[in-house]
């Protein structure tokens, strides 16, 4: 299946693994996040995360005017609300967040610094991301 990796200042990975064309158009991916420090890795994994295809083509066209216009942001939240994905072009960083509502031990997140070339990659890969909807 489709699979976007992103190899930059981090390394952001949504492997499809599932499709659900029906009901509501959308699509479960495992995602993976490593990010490195001065002192070693922080990694991230989770293996069903679902994106509704409508949010996610939303997404790819907000990324897109981040990175062309230097204005504004885009967020990609999963289905839940629990994950998601936020770049902000004025502060130029990348920030996920996992929000539990009932568990306050494993929420966190995760602001990466970016800067306008890894920007440029970030959109071209979202942008190269194969749909079907």
């Amino acid at each position: 299946m489709a699979e976007l990796i992103i190899k930059s200042a981090f390394h952001l990975t949504l492997d499809v693994k599932e499709i659900e064309e029906k009901y509501l158009p959308s699509f479960m991916c495992a995602v993976s996040l490593h990010i490195p420090h001065p002192t070693g890795l922080i990694s991230y994994t989770a293996s069903d995360i679902w994106f509704e295809a409508s949010i996610f083509s939303v997404f790819q066209k907000q990324i897109k005017s981040v990175s062309s216009k230097n204005v504004g942001f885009a967020k990609l939240s999963s289905m839940s609300d629990e994950f998601s994905i936020v770049i902000h072009r004025n502060k130029a960083e990348l920030v996920v967040k996992e929000i539990f509502p009932n568990d306050t031990l494993s929420n966190f997140e995760f602001t990466v610094p970016i800067d306008r070339d890894q920007l440029s990659v970030i959109s071209n890969e979202f942008e190269a991301f194969p749909t079907w909807w």
